[in-house]
């Protein structure tokens, strides 16, 4: 039995009279949700109309989007990065109108950051809604002009909840690429040590996007293990490491520098500024790990330190070593009362401020406080 199934998802009735919002390529029903891989923003597209008057459409948006280009236009055309922006022609060069808000909502950074901030630029109303601290980091460096906010991603609870007892010590899950040296790290830690310390393991991860795409199981199937399992590592994107580096060039077009011999004025070559920065951070799988009561055990970059999750998991610090995250683990696993307590809270608080529904309500008010700038 799905997760929908055994919590009937009822549509919310409206609330607000919000702004009219357009949205690019909502290609599953509320109902399909949990035969995606990822669910979380397409779940918090479709709470939007609870809130604002909602337009969207699925692979036919060639047509859509240059009627809805048309005057007067929707107040706010909201694109989402892995399905829309780069994929998508029509979105991406429709000239909407300057009274429509041109909304990029990030998934992590899989984005073209240089080329999104040119077609950005290109809007006339833009506004950035980012996930990481490391992305305002980013995005304030490269375009200090564009608005921007941090919008936790959200958790859409009809898909992960608490499912009855546990059947599991510990569920290993989500993609094994280099993008996750904290991840691959502390699977092969709790993989290396599952015997000898007697946890019993569900090993669902994957090589995921770069070589072995999809994952073993659509959020259909992961989601019930995810909530039959007492601990689950993970680790976010890019943890461990720099993500990207940032190479900025000065060309002076004066041939006077060109051939002074001074040398503090001499510019007879350009000048190279070099700088390393933090991208991604924390990934949807954290809360939906607290959404399951399922403790989580893992990193906070320094990055992406949202104090936000600090005291609803355990941390690893990068300074662990292996033993200690053997220890750490194990000690979960077994601390009955502790974890539980600790998953009871996570849980109260994800429902009471990070659900799709609430994060669809929050990017109406976004949009709306925009708009009125």
């Amino acid at each position: 039995m799905s997760a929908l199934a055994e919590q009937p998802y009822d549509a919310p009735s409206r609330e607000t009279d919000g702004p009219t919002v357009a949205i690019g390529w909502v290609d599953a029903a509320i109902d399909e949700l949990a035969d995606q891989v990822v669910s979380y923003q397409s779940a918090q597209f479709h709470h939007l109309a609870a809130h604002a008057d909602v337009v969207a459409w699925g692979h036919d948006y060639h047509v859509h989007a240059r009627a809805l280009a048309a005057a007067p236009g929707p107040n706010a055309m909201v694109t989402f990065d892995e399905c829309n922006l780069f994929v998508n022609p029509t979105i991406r060069d429709v000239a909407w109108g300057p009274a429509t808000s041109f909304v990029w909502l990030a998934h992590d950074s899989w984005h073209r950051p240089l080329s999104l901030v040119e077609l950005l630029r290109q809007q006339p109303n833009p506004l950035l809604v980012l996930r990481h601290l490391s992305a305002i980091a980013l995005f304030d460096r490269l375009a200090p002009e564009l608005p921007k906010v941090l919008q936790r991603p959200g958790v859409e609870p009809t898909i992960f909840h608490p499912r009855g007892p546990k059947q599991y010590d510990v569920l290993l899950s989500g993609s094994e690429t280099p993008d996750y040296p904290h991840r691959i790290r502390f699977n092969a830690i709790v993989r290396a040590n599952a015997e000898r310390c007697g946890w019993k393991l569900l090993d669902l991860s994957a090589i995921g996007l770069l070589n072995n795409w999809p994952p073993r199981a659509n959020q259909l199937g992961y989601a019930p293990a995810l909530a039959a399992a007492k601990v689950s590592p993970t680790a976010t994107v890019h943890g461990g490491r720099v993500g990207a580096t940032l190479v900025t060039q000065y060309l002076d077009h004066s041939s006077a520098r060109a051939d002074s011999d001074l040398p503090f004025y001499a510019l007879d070559s350009p000048e190279l500024l070099v700088e390393h920065v933090g991208t991604g951070g924390v990934t949807p799988r954290y809360l939906e790990s607290f959404a399951s009561k399922t403790l989580l055990i893992g990193d906070l970059p320094e990055y992406d330190a949202q104090e936000w999750y600090r005291d609803k998991m355990v941390v690893i610090e990068d300074s662990m070593s292996d033993e200690e995250i053997v220890e750490l683990v194990d000690y979960w696993i077994r601390a009955d009362d502790e974890r539980e307590a600790l998953c009871e809270h996570a849980y109260a608080e994800t429902l009471r401020t990070e659900t799709s529904a609430i994060r669809a309500a929050e990017l109406s008010r976004i949009i709306a406080r925009h708009l009125a700038r």
